[in-house]
């Protein structure tokens, strides 16, 4: 995670719909959606689906990493567990909007499946049934 700090600091800001991005937006819209308390082990569905919606038009060089760091070891069962729902919730959504095509979403994801894997065998059945659909998708 330190070393992304230090790439985030050396890429240019780009520009996204208009809006100008050096991925606050989207590392804000994943903690959001991640945090790192709560009752329940998956994001309020409004705001999933929210974000489903917004998918498309966000920029996947900033959503994909802020999804991996949510993952990270250390980090609360349930922060984990969000983070896979959207995880899953993204991978759906950009299948059907890539429909064949290339899924950078789905590159980055299975690229980094072995940071994913080992959640599989999880305690907890909210981090370790996600983990799995993540990795089958």
């Amino acid at each position: 995670a330190e070393a992304s700090g230090v790439a985030v600091s050396a890429i240019p800001v780009t520009s996204i719909g208009g809006a100008t991005s050096n991925g606050d937006f989207e590392r804000n819209l994943i903690q959001e959606l991640c945090p790192p308390g709560g009752m329940k082990a998956e994001p309020p569905e409004d705001k999933l689906e929210e974000f489903a919606r917004a998918v498309p038009s966000l920029n996947p060089d900033w959503v994909c990493p802020a999804l991996l760091d949510a993952l990270e070891e250390g980090n609360p069962w349930i922060m984990r567990a969000k983070a896979l729902c959207v995880i899953e919730t993204v991978l759906k959504v950009m299948a059907e909007h890539f429909e064949g095509g290339s899924n950078p979403y789905a590159d980055f994801f299975h690229a980094c499946s072995e940071e994913i894997e080992p959640l599989t065998n999880h305690a907890r059945i909210a981090v370790k049934s996600p983990a799995r659909r993540v990795l089958a998708a």
